[in-house]
């Protein structure tokens, strides 16, 4: 409900919306701002279960949720017109009439950009993950909505492992329950699902998708609020090299394919895909990254000490994540999130097979593009494990990191120390469908927030 001053009479506008169609409306009221917000407040309690002052509160079952959102009336974000479906408009396209800036990136980088930052891609990803955008669109989701739908889903991994809360906790029967608060986190996270009925998140092949959501909604936002127009310097600067100057990079260089450190990457690369993934691909650019101060923290960092646990390892993702990524670094799960979700519960989660971490990049949504990051990691002390354990993060004690042994050998690192100490991104054409396999390869979960 809102008051306009500058009009009378003073009227509650109503909207009558399912969760994924458009809304129909009925203004109440008598006039007046009392009987306004009277009727407004009768009306939430009638259909929330809650007193207006009390709208914060655990929400009741069989009513609907409220949700806090703060959408401005004008968008700056491209591709967000009213009546527009979905993301329509191509990043970097001018609104303007005349001759765009032209974009002064390397033709390489100037390519990556143009990768990470793409609507295309966005659209494909979006819709892959049955994320509404037009509902909640990214540039608008807030932090505070992201872990609203993590609580959920933590609710909902503890009703998964132990059935018997849904009376001790919740008063309900187990299928009453999980379907309540699968209905919860879907008023805050839509889905674009059409008229059908959402599924009910009652397995953790269902609950480990919508984590992989919530997981992506933060990265892709961050991509979404450096592809929001600005007004100022529109003009002035092509649309991709602002958005390279918001990834805030010390350094973003394309190795020239005869250098040592080229051959040395591709050594890797080649020597350590794992047989069990049958994927094929071919290199496209390799580039050296550096975070701004990030070589400082890391050295200054206390694994820094324990050389013979830094270890180059892989770390797969989607493109639309490498903006959050490239901007803000690896990131852990929150609190809210549930350990249930992760093979070794929260952490960072890196390879050292190429294919292992490649298969999480989904480069069918990138039109066969996919980006690699190797990362130089210290590790610290190994919790070794043989087989999945989500809870391993509480009993890994004083390691640092836990390591899941594959049937692979444990490869020896020849790859020779890289001067810069930086990130290298690999931009990769995929040709084969990958064939998933969990039991060839190490992985390695860095038990804390660490730079890599």
């Amino acid at each position: 409900m809102w008051i306009n001053r500058n009009r009378s009479p003073y009227v509650s506008n109503y909207e009558i919306n399912l969760l994924y169609e458009d809304g129909t409306y009925a203004i109440l009221g008598n006039g007046t701002v009392p009987d306004a917000i009277k009727q407004f407040q009768k009306k939430f309690k009638d259909k929330s279960g809650l007193a207006w002052n009390n709208r914060t509160d655990s929400a009741k079952p069989g009513k609907y949720v409220f949700l806090e959102r703060r959408y401005s009336p004008h968008s700056d974000y491209e591709g967000e017109k009213s009546g527009n479906k979905g993301v329509k408009k191509v990043a970097g396209e001018q609104e303007d009439e005349g001759s765009p800036p032209e974009c002064t990136l390397e033709k390489p980088v100037k390519e990556l950009m143009e990768l990470i930052f793409s609507q295309q891609c966005f659209s494909n990803t979006i819709s892959a993950l049955k994320y509404d955008a037009n509902k909640l669109p990214l540039g608008k989701l807030s932090k505070k909505t992201d872990t609203s739908g993590f609580k959920q889903l933590k609710d909902l991994a503890a009703l998964i492992d132990d059935p018997n809360l849904a009376s001790s906790k919740w008063n309900m029967g187990i299928a009453e329950a999980t379907e309540h608060l699968s209905n919860n986190y879907y008023s805050f996270i839509p889905h674009a699902i059409g008229r059908k009925q959402p599924p009910i998140i009652r397995d953790e092949n269902l609950l480990k998708k919508e984590i992989e959501l919530l997981q992506s909604l933060p990265d892709m936002k961050v991509a979404a609020d450096l592809m929001k127009i600005d007004r100022k310097t529109r003009d002035s600067i092509h649309s991709l090299n602002r958005q390279f100057q918001g990834l805030g990079l010390e350094e973003m260089t394309r190795l020239d394919g005869k250098s040592s450190e080229f051959g040395h990457l591709m050594k890797y690369l080649n020597t350590s895909g794992g047989a069990a993934h049958k994927m094929t691909y071919t290199i496209k650019d390799i580039f050296r990254i550096e975070r701004q101060g990030e070589c400082k923290r890391f050295d200054n960092s206390e694994f820094s000490k324990i050389p013979s646990n830094r270890r180059l390892l892989w770390h797969g993702s989607r493109a639309t994540n490498l903006a959050g990524i490239l901007s803000q670094g690896l990131r852990i799960a929150p609190p809210e999130a549930p350990v249930s979700g992760y093979m070794f519960g929260k952490g960072i989660y890196l390879a050292d097979s190429t294919s292992k971490s490649a298969g999480y990049c989904y480069s069918m949504n990138t039109g066969g593009e996919a980006l690699l990051i190797l990362c130089e990691a210290a590790l610290g002390a190994m919790q070794t494990l043989i087989e999945a354990d989500y809870n391993a993060g509480t009993k890994a004690k004083e390691e640092r990191h836990a390591q899941y042994m594959g049937s692979s050998p444990i490869p020896k690192l020849s790859l020779q120390r890289l001067e810069s100490k930086t990130h290298n991104c690999i931009t990769m054409n995929q040709k084969d469908p990958i064939n998933q396999h969990h039991r060839r390869v190490n992985i390695a979960r860095p038990a804390d927030s660490i730079d890599l």
